[in-house]
């Protein structure tokens, strides 16, 4: 397949940069040809710019080309994640509708002098990672896998924490510059060389370029960038995931431990002057609303005490006497047909999320009836029990279903002893 003139200038723009001759502009001029090529393939009618920068790369871990996408975007995919349950199909066409997308290149594959890629390598690795994150669903959809199975097993009070509205959720950008930065070229065990690129680079005729880097790759830095496996991404994006929300809650819980000491000293503190002095500290940093003082204060305790979380997650199990709503059997035959029915990681997540639901409500049943409130449960403790049992039982056979994911990138049956 014969290359782009587009291609080929911007080839010409990395050997310049290459010699260091006009780096910054020759940057500049592959972010405007990467525009007028691939403005058309996003989800908008506007012109998307490319922004691209070079990578000084000390560590000596090559990564090749991380492409990011606007904080706009990010922003949007936090409040879908934490706010919503949207389809790995509708946060991708949110994810595409990027007005912004820049481009991280390694100073590795530009000047190594033991991996010697050629221009045209160094645009085929470009291109793979554009297919992979800008223009597929593989980065949303990881995303939406690993959020939701990750926060489904979370404590109510964490899950709160991630509804609340609040500039610190951008936190949750990490695991979304993580799933970005995950480098992974997965080549085949065919005895032949025969090129099967990732869609995307074969399409704009850089397939055998890409072979002919990984070629260098394996050479020069091992196999350890070759055939990542689909859980260890995950793994990569989960680590960055747990970290963002184990500190986002521990700084929501030091945010509302301060607006409590603030309020406390408030009420108590006899001096006038000193209270305004707080009360101004508690304005300008929480707001102004005298009522909710004594409301938060109690909200707080019913928070630790684990009654709010019983609170929000059953209100609409609770009928109209104030009793929990008996557990029936027949929403978990429901549930046993619908294993049979998850084609989708979106249908499989749906389904545990919805099983979950049904644990919490067996869990609060049991919670009320060790507190002697038989009144409030109507079922004895060998139903709920048995009950809690088969819930338990059908989310591991969920937990079990094997899905078919749908594959992005590189794909290329590779000659026999290089199979990594």
């Amino acid at each position: 397949m014969s290359k782009k003139p587009s291609f080929l200038h911007i080839e010409d723009c990395i050997r310049n940069i290459q010699n260091q001759k006009n780096v910054e502009q020759n940057l500049h001029t592959i972010g405007k040809l990467l525009s007028r090529e691939f403005s058309g393939m996003t989800q908008t009618s506007t012109d998307v710019e490319f922004h691209l920068d070079i990578v000084d790369n000390n560590t000596g871990n090559l990564f090749g080309a991380s492409v990011y996408p606007s904080e706009a975007v990010m922003n949007r995919i936090v409040h879908m994640l934490t706010e919503e349950r949207p389809t790995s199909e509708i946060l991708g066409e949110t994810w595409q509708r990027s007005l912004y997308w820049n481009i991280e290149i390694d100073s590795i594959i530009l000047y190594d002098k033991n991996l010697k890629a050629s221009p045209g390598e160094i645009l085929a690795v470009i291109l793979h990672e554009l297919g992979h994150v800008a223009f597929s669903n593989s980065v949303p959809e990881r995303l939406n896998r690993v959020f939701r199975t990750y926060t489904m097993i979370q404590s109510y009070k964490v899950k709160n924490v991630l509804k609340s509205n609040s500039v610190t959720k951008k936190i949750l950008y990490f695991p979304i510059l993580a799933a970005c930065s995950s480098t992974n070229f997965k080549i085949g065990n065919n005895i032949k060389k025969e090129v099967i690129a990732d869609d995307f680079a074969y399409r704009c005729g850089y397939g055998e370029d890409l072979v002919n880097f990984i070629d260098k790759l394996l050479m020069s830095q091992g196999n350890d960038l070759i055939n990542k496996s689909e859980k260890s991404m995950d793994d990569d994006v989960k680590v960055f995931m747990q970290w963002s929300v184990e500190n986002l809650t521990e700084l929501n819980f030091r945010k509302n431990k301060l607006k409590h000491s603030l309020k406390i000293e408030i009420l108590r503190n006899p001096s006038k002057y000193t209270r305004k002095i707080v009360q101004d500290i508690k304005d300008a940093m929480f707001g102004n609303d005298k009522q909710e003082l004594y409301n938060q204060l109690v909200q707080e305790s019913y928070v630790m005490n684990g009654i709010k979380k019983a609170k929000e997650t059953t209100q609409q199990n609770i009928d109209k006497m104030h009793k929990l709503k008996p557990l029936k059997w027949r929403d978990l035959d429901m549930y046993q047909a619908e294993l049979s029915r998850v084609y989708s990681v979106d249908d499989k997540i749906y389904l545990l999320e919805n099983l979950h639901d049904e644990l919490d409500r067996a869990n609060l049943a049991l919670s009320l009836l060790d507190q002697g409130r038989i009144d409030k449960v109507g079922q004895s403790r060998q139903t709920v029990t048995e009950y809690r049992i088969e819930v338990l039982k059908l989310i591991e056979k969920a937990k079990a279903i094997e899905i078919q994911k749908e594959k992005f990138g590189l794909f290329v049956k590779y000659p026999e002893g290089y199979e990594g």
